[in-house]
């Protein structure tokens, strides 16, 4: 589980910001909202970010992104760029680094992964465990500007052999993490095994590409041998008041030369995003095909005739089981899109009603209707806004000062909370005089 998540000079956020899922001492619901992960330790297991469009809410997510994909993507090109862009509304913020910090938890187990980076070259990556209240350093990386080298020094908690820290360090070159060049190292069981699943399972951010959570979507379909996720789906859809009763994917084989396969082979994808393009050879185009139960018989549609909410719900529903089942740190960016209000509701009320793992969801949204129901915790809600500078800022519904008794959304609309969207006269000069 995420405990809290700090970015500094990285697209607009020009000074640091903290996201977090420790929660304050409210305890509303605190049963159904929180996650005890060990002894006097307990996380939030939702978050939710409002703002207005471009005050930064995306870019959070983002940041999250670029970290995970820092984490786990190896290369092998000194000369890459590394695929992080500070703030550039200021004359000097664009020379400075960027930097990442998470705080998080795997099992009853407290780590806290430090990065600072620019475009040409990480230059500082600490990964550190609390066996107790006090920390041990795992492995702490910098960069030797004279001698264009990787430093690292290893704790002793990580029990490594030589040949293994060797092996490691000769694959860490400027421009990638540590963590990545163990991926691709012939090294010993560790705990850096446990750190790389949580970046590269767990934690699963969806916004690599448009069609990404449709692809992952179709990837757990496709691999759902028993036809649990299939029939949680299913009952999900119907229950949110579509009469869907069956879900199928037709899949067109494409046949594909050398060079196609080398280009899509090459892209800056995880290897399981590559996967579901290429099998045996073969360029795959799916579909989903929806099974219509209605009183002139059942009908099947194709997804390309399907309303964009009905796909949505799809998605959500696929992301709900695992949510449900295994533990995940789900992010979903504007989560209401092509949605009723009463079905973003649903999704939220069914998440905290039923979830018994460690698993996490933070969204965005811009549907201020959850800011209205007394389900929701307070200390789950933030909000994004932009100072005159152009920079985001990140604060959370209790440090506005709120009364318990004020509603948040009519606080939000009276703009006593973060600043609305200022728009003009509704009256414009049509003929441009």
């Amino acid at each position: 589980m995420i405990a809290s998540f700090t970015v500094q000079n990285y697209l607009s956020f020009r000074q640091p910001v903290t996201y977090s899922f420790e929660p304050t001492s409210d305890s509303f619901m605190s049963d159904e909202y929180l996650v005890e992960v060990k002894e006097g330790v307990r996380l939030l297991k939702i978050g939710i970010i409002y703002g207005a469009n471009a005050s930064g809410k995306t870019n959070l997510i983002y940041a999250l992104d670029t970290l995970r994909t820092i984490m786990c993507l190896p290369t092998e090109d000194k000369t890459k760029a590394v695929d992080v862009v500070p703030f550039l509304l200021d004359a000097h913020s664009k020379e400075e680094k960027s930097s990442f910090e998470l705080t998080f938890y795997i099992g009853t187990e407290k780590y806290s992964l430090s990065l600072l980076v620019d475009s040409q070259r990480i230059y500082q990556e600490r990964l550190v465990y609390y066996p107790s209240s006090r920390a041990a350093v795992l492995y702490d990386r910098t960069y030797n500007a004279e001698q264009d080298l990787v430093e690292i020094a290893w704790g002793t908690y990580l029990k490594l052999s030589k040949k293994s820290t060797a092996a490691i360090e000769g694959n860490t070159i400027p421009n990638m993490s540590v963590m990545a060049a163990w991926s691709k190292s012939n090294v010993e069981v560790s705990r850096l095994n446990d750190v790389y699943r949580f970046f590269s399972e767990q934690l699963f951010l969806p916004i690599s590409s448009p069609s990404s959570l449709a692809s992952y979507v179709r990837e757990t379909l496709r691999n759902d041998q028993d036809g649990a996720v299939k029939d949680f789906a299913k009952k999900f859809l119907q229950a949110s008041d579509f009469n869907i009763s069956d879900i199928e994917i037709e899949d067109e084989e494409v046949q594909i030369n050398e060079t196609i396969r080398g280009i899509l082979s090459s892209l800056p994808l995880l290897e399981s995003a590559k996967l579901d393009w290429i099998r045996d050879g073969v360029l795959h185009k799916e579909q989903f095909v929806f099974t219509h139960r209605t009183a002139e018989g059942t009908f099947q549609l194709p997804e390309s005739v399907e309303s964009s909410g009905t796909f949505q719900m799809l998605m959500l529903s696929v992301l709900l089981y695992k949510v449900l089942h295994e533990e995940r740190i789900m992010v979903i960016d504007e989560i209401e899109s092509s949605l009723h209000y009463e079905l973003l509701s649903y999704f939220v009320r069914t998440f905290i009603a039923s979830s018994e793992t460690s698993s996490q969801i933070l969204f965005t949204t811009h549907d201020l209707n959850l800011l209205n129901e007394d389900f929701i915790r307070r200390d789950t809600i933030w909000f994004t806004e932009k100072d005159e500078y152009g920079a985001s800022r990140l604060t959370r519904l209790p440090q506005y000062g709120l009364h318990k008794n004020v509603s948040p959304y009519n606080a939000y609309r009276q703009n006593k909370l973060a600043r609305l969207p200022f728009v003009g006269s509704q009256y414009i000069d049509i003929n441009g005089g």
